[in-house]
């Protein structure tokens, strides 16, 4: 079952409880990529390796993009943080249209 469906199922049964809970799950899982990103970006900024693994992640989360915008607006007063995420969002858009 995926998120969505269970957040639908939850609502038509108008389970407040249920749908709490599974917001919050969703916001666990966004707090936990978006430290993951930052983590790996200031790893990428010493070794090519952890921006592949960076843009493997990105790849794999399934909101790379949302993490992407966020990422950049945290690091914009860091140039290397800042040119590393311009390399990741350059990628995975040529990825997406290939």
């Amino acid at each position: 079952m995926t998120a969505l469906s269970a957040f639908l199922n939850a609502a038509e049964r108008c389970n407040p409880f249920l749908l709490r809970q599974i917001l919050e799950n969703f916001k666990l899982k966004a707090i936990q990529d978006m430290n993951s990103l930052k983590r790996f970006v200031r790893q990428a900024e010493m070794s090519h390796y952890a921006l592949f693994r960076c843009c493997q992640f990105l790849q794999g989360c399934g909101n790379g993009d949302v993490l992407l915008q966020n990422a950049r607006a945290e690091h914009s007063d860091l140039p290397e943080a800042c040119n590393i995420i311009a390399v990741l969002d350059e990628f995975l858009r040529e990825k997406a249209q290939a």
